[in-house]
């Protein structure tokens, strides 16, 4: 996990009345996931076919 061993912040989620519930590891895991498979996806350009290797001339 990211932060294993960090204490969590203090947080209300999953204590109020009609709110979501308290994220658990596996949808924070989700979530960074997600994240990270939009950012490759939207800001990583596509790498083309591999040139050759220049050769060199004497």
């Amino acid at each position: 996990m990211m932060f294993d061993g960090a204490e969590p912040f203090p947080s209300s989620l999953g204590a109020i009345p009609g709110g979501p519930p308290a994220p658990t590891a596996e949808t924070v895991d989700g979530w960074f996931g997600a994240v990270i498979g939009y950012l490759y996806r939207e800001h990583v350009p596509p790498v083309g076919p591999a040139r050759p290797l220049a050769t060199r001339r004497e």
